[in-house]
C-alpha cells in the first residue's frame, strides 16, 4: 500500500504552513500589489487575456438572471453544454458537449471553489459529476475551457472543464421563498456578518419537488454552507464547510411501445426506484498575489455516500424483475498549489506557472440485485484505494506586440488498489502518463485574435474495469481497460470584440481517443466495444449588449462522432449517443431608463438529433424548450419574480435511448434475453410556473 500515514502528515502540515503564511500576509502593510485582470463576465472583452478560443468566464448577474428548472443549469452557460436528466431529481445530470455524451460527468471536469467534484470508480458510472447541491444565488461565476490544451487539467477533462466560483460575503442578508406548479417549494436564508478581521458567510436551504409524474418524485433536498474568509482577491484566506442531503424517488425511461399503447409518458414500471445521497466537506484556500509572483493553495477534504435504485430494462427477469442497487460510499481528500513567477525573457513579458495536484480516494462500492428494494442476490462488492499525483508546468511568453504563446506539460501518476470480492478481480497497478500543451496567439489586430491549439490528453478508466477478469454477468465478456485512455486534440480559432458591444468567437476542433470502452457500473463488468473514436466540430458563440440595460447571447454548436477502425462486425461507425448539434439564445433586459424596477429573460435551448445505434439508422428526436422570467424590485428589500418554465409546452424528450428491455407480461422478445429493442424515452415536463420573492436586509 501506498505511505497513506506520510500523505497526511505533508497535507496537514502544508496546510499550517498556508494559513500561517495568510495571517501573515493579510496584516502586512508593507506588500505592494500588482492590478489583477478580473473578468466578471461574457460582456468583457478576453481579447489579450484568453490562451485559446474556448476559454471564457461567465459572471453572476448573467447567472443570477436565467429561468432555470434545476440549480444546475446554471451550467449551461457555458456554450455548447447541454444539462438533462433521465431518472430522479437528485441523481447526478446527463451532460452532452463537444460530441461526447458524457454520462454523468466522464469527460467533463467539475471544480466547485477549486476543489474536484468528479468521482473516480463510482458505483454508477466513471467521473460521476453531482452538482445539485449548488446554491444558485451564492455562484460568484462559472469559469470554463474546452479542450486537452491547460496543463492544470488533467483526468476527466478531454470535452472540457469548469470551475464555479462562490462569493466570500453578501452585501446584505437573503432570504428567498419560492413556490411553484408540479409540487415544487424553495427556501433559503444566507447572509454573511464581520467576525474578527474577517467574514463569516452562512446558507440553507431546503426544497422539495414532485414533478409531473405519476410517482412523485418526492425529491427532498436539505443544504448548507458556512464560509469564513479573511483578506481580498490580492492576499487572503477562506475555510469553508458544507453539507447536502437528497432522497428521492425516480420514473426511469420508459419503452415508446408502452407510450403508443396508451400509457402515459410520465409512467413507471418500477414505483420503487430512487435513491438518496450525500455529501460533506471541508475546505481551505490561501492565496497571494503581488508584482513578482502569485501563489495559489486548496485543499480539501469530502465524505460522500449514494444509495441507488434503478431499473432501466424492466422485467428481462420475469418473476423478480431488474431492479439492481448500487451503493457508493467515499472519503477523498487532495491538495491543489500553483506558484507562478512574473519576469522577463529578453526584455519580453514572461510567466512561469508550477503546479501541483494531489488526490488520494478511499471508495467502498457495492452492486446489488434487488426488488422493491430488497435484496434478491448479491453481485460485487469492492473496496478501492486511488492515488492520484500530478506536477504541471505552464510558459507563458509574450514575443512581440502581436505574438504570444502558452506552453505547458503535465504529468500524472496513479496508484490503483482494488480488492474485489471477486477474487481474481483485485489487483494493485502503478502507472502514469505525460501531456504536452501548447497554444499559439495571433494579435490583437483591431480588437481581434487568433488561436491555434494543440495537446494531448486522457481520461483514467474505472479501477474495477482495469482489473476485470472474472464477470458476474453470465455471457458477458470478460477483459482488462487499460487504466489510461490518451486523447489527441487541436483547435483553431478567432475571438473579436470589434464591433461595439459585441464579444463573439468561433472555433474549429478535432479530438481522437484511443478507446470509447467503459466500466458498466449497472452490470459490474466490461460490455461496451473496444474502438477508438474521433470528433470534430465547430463552436460559434455571440454576447451582445447594444444598450447597458439589454443583452443577447447566442451559442451554436455541431459535431461529429465516428469509430475510426474498419468497423470489423459491421455494426456501423457512429459513436451512439454522441450529441451532434446545439443552439442557444436569451434576451434579457434589467434597469431599463424609466423602468428601473423592472428586470426579465427569455430563453432558448434547441437540442438537435443524436445516433443512437453505430448504423444511425435510430436516431433521437430534437427537442426545443423556452423558458422565461419576470420580476419587479417592489422596493429597496424586496424583488418578486414568476418563471415559466417550458413555456409553449412543448412534448418534448428531455433523454432518448435505444436498447432493450422487457414488461412485466410482456412475450419475450427476439433477444437471447427475451427483451425487444425499442426507444427508451424519458420525457421533459409539462409547462410549469414558479412564484419567487427576495427580501434583502
Amino acid at each position: 500500500m501506498c505511505p497513506l500515514k506520510n500523505y497526511f502528515q505533508f497535507l496537514l502540515i502544508f496546510s499550517l504552513i498556508c494559513a500561517r503564511s495568510a495571517l501573515a500576509d493579510v496584516t502586512s502593510e508593507q506588500l505592494t500589489v500588482l492590478p489583477e485582470v478580473v473578468v466578471s463576465g461574457r460582456d468583457e472583452s478576453l481579447v489579450g487575456i484568453a490562451g485559446s478560443a474556448t476559454e471564457g468566464t461567465v459572471g453572476a448577474a448573467e447567472l443570477q438572471g436565467r429561468p432555470i428548472a434545476r440549480s444546475s443549469e446554471i451550467l449551461e452557460t457555458v456554450p455548447g453544454l447541454i444539462i438533462t436528466q433521465h431518472s430522479g431529481a437528485g441523481k447526478a445530470n446527463q451532460y452532452y458537449l463537444r460530441g461526447f455524451n458524457l454520462d454523468h460527468g466522464t469527460d467533463l471536469a467539475g471544480y466547485v471553489n477549486g476543489v474536484p467534484i468528479n468521482l473516480p470508480t463510482h458505483a454508477h458510472g466513471q467521473g460521476y459529476l453531482d452538482l445539485n447541491w449548488l446554491i444558485p444565488e451564492l455562484v460568484k461565476g462559472v469559469s470554463y475551457q474546452k479542450g486537452v490544451y491547460y496543463a492544470d487539467q488533467g483526468d476527466f477533462s478531454n470535452a472540457g472543464s469548469l470551475n464555479v466560483d462562490s462569493v466570500s460575503t453578501l452585501p446584505e442578508n437573503l432570504a428567498v421563498a419560492q413556490v411553484g406548479g408540479l409540487g415544487y417549494e424553495r427556501g433559503l436564508f444566507a447572509g454573511s456578518t464581520p467576525v474578527a478581521a474577517g467574514s463569516l458567510l452562512y446558507a440553507f436551504e431546503a426544497q422539495h419537488d414532485d414533478g409531473a409524474w405519476q410517482v412523485a418524485n418526492n425529491y427532498r433536498r436539505l443544504n448548507g454552507v458556512v464560509r469564513y474568509g479573511l483578506g481580498d482577491d490580492q492576499k487572503g484566506f477562506s475555510l469553508s464547510a458544507q453539507g447536502y442531503h437528497g432522497a428521492w424517488f425516480a420514473t426511469d425511461q420508459i419503452p415508446q411501445r408502452a407510450i403508443d399503447a396508451g400509457l402515459s409518458r410520465f409512467s413507471t414500471f418500477d414505483p420503487s426506484s430512487g435513491g438518496k445521497t450525500g455529501r460533506y466537506g471541508l475546505s481551505g484556500d490561501w492565496h497571494r498575489r503581488d508584482q513578482d509572483s502569485a501563489s495559489k493553495v486548496v485543499v480539501y477534504l469530502t465524505q460522500y455516500n449514494l444509495d441507488l435504485y434503478s431499473n432501466f430494462t424492466y422485467f428481462l427477469n420475469q418473476v423478480t424483475g431488474d431492479q439492481i442497487d448500487q451503493k457508493d460510499s467515499r472519503v477523498y481528500t487532495g491538495v491543489r498549489a500553483e506558484h507562478t513567477v512574473y519576469g522577463k525573457l529578453f526584455e519580453r513579458d514572461m510567466e512561469n506557472t508550477f503546479g501541483l495536484q494531489v488526490r488520494q480516494d478511499w471508495i467502498g462500492a457495492t452492486l446489488n440485485d434487488t426488488q422493491n428494494r430488497n435484496l434478491v442476490s448479491h453481485v460485487r462488492t469492492d473496496h478501492v484505494a486511488e492515488l492520484n499525483v500530478s506536477p504541471w508546468f505552464q510558459h507563458k511568453l509574450q514575443w512581440s506586440s502581436w505574438f504570444r504563446t502558452v506552453e505547458g506539460v503535465r504529468g500524472d501518476l496513479y496508484d490503483f488498489h482494488v480488492a474485489s470480492d471477486i477474487a481474481p478481480d483485485s489487483g494493485q497497478k502503478f502507472t502514469g502518463t505525460l501531456n504536452p500543451k501548447l497554444s499559439l496567439i495571433l494579435g490583437p489586430w483591431d480588437k481581434t485574435e487568433f488561436y491555434l491549439s494543440g495537446g494531448t490528453g486522457f481520461r483514467t478508466n474505472d479501477a474495477r474495469g482495469i482489473f476485470a477478469v472474472a464477470s458476474p454477468v453470465q455471457g458477458e465478456p470478460s477483459r482488462q481497460l487499460p487504466a489510461i485512455v490518451h486523447t489527441r486534440g487541436a483547435e483553431v480559432g478567432v475571438r473579436s470584440s470589434r464591433l461595439p458591444g459585441l464579444n463573439t468567437t468561433l472555433s474549429f476542433w478535432v479530438l481522437g481517443s484511443e478507446s470509447d470502452t467503459f466500466f458498466s457500473g449497472d452490470s459490474g463488468s466490461v460490455v461496451d466495444a473496444d474502438r477508438a473514436g474521433r470528433r470534430y466540430g465547430v463552436e460559434w458563440t455571440n454576447y451582445f449588449t447594444p444598450r447597458p440595460w439589454l443583452t443577447f447571447d447566442a451559442d451554436f454548436a455541431y459535431s461529429t462522432s465516428r469509430f475510426v477502425d474498419d468497423d470489423p462486425k459491421g455494426v456501423g461507425k457512429y459513436i451512439p449517443e454522441a450529441i451532434t448539434s446545439v443552439i442557444s439564445g436569451a434576451v434579457a433586459v434589467h434597469d431599463v431608463p424609466g423602468a428601473e424596477r423592472v428586470f426579465g429573460a427569455l430563453r432558448m435551448r434547441q437540442f438537435g438529433p443524436r445516433p443512437l445505434i453505430e448504423d444511425n439508422s435510430q436516431k433521437s428526436a430534437p427537442s426545443t424548450v423556452f423558458n422565461i422570467e419576470a420580476g419587479y424590485h417592489l422596493s429597496k428589500a424586496w424583488t418578486a419574480s414568476l418563471q415559466v418554465l417550458n413555456l409553449f409546452n412543448s412534448s418534448y424528450r428531455e433523454n432518448e435511448y435505444y436498447y432493450s428491455s422487457r414488461l412485466k407480461g410482456e412475450a419475450a422478445g427476439p433477444d437471447e434475453q427475451g427483451g425487444t429493442n425499442d426507444h427508451m424515452v424519458h420525457s421533459g415536463e409539462p409547462r410549469s410556473l414558479r412564484a419567487t420573492l427576495v427580501a434583502k436586509f
